[in-house]
């Protein structure tokens, strides 16, 4: 039996106090989109992707802020899991 693969798309924008423990929860195939945040959310997914080497994350950068449906649009575009969720930086959802 073929596993099925679960795609997580986690939009964030200046999610820097967040987005570090997110990932640590998540690690299945991540695609983060960075809508140009201005904090430190960058640096964050780079240590995230420094940490856990062998952990499936797909970063795309925003050239400028272009909104949340944007970012979603681009990472479902990129997703290739059987099934997509859609999972906010800030830990809005458990």
């Amino acid at each position: 039996m073929k596993h099925k693969t679960l795609s997580i798309i986690i939009p964030a924008y200046n999610e820097a106090r967040t987005l570090f423990m997110l990932l640590e929860k998540v690690q299945k195939e991540i695609i983060v989109i960075n809508d140009c945040s201005k904090d430190e959310t960058e640096a964050e997914i780079q240590r995230f992707m420094e940490t856990y080497p062998d952990c499936p994350i797909q970063y795309h950068n925003q050239p400028y802020n272009q909104g949340k449906g944007a970012a979603l649009r681009i990472g479902i575009q990129k997703a290739s899991g059987e099934w997509t969720v859609i999972q906010d930086a800030d830990l809005e959802y458990e």
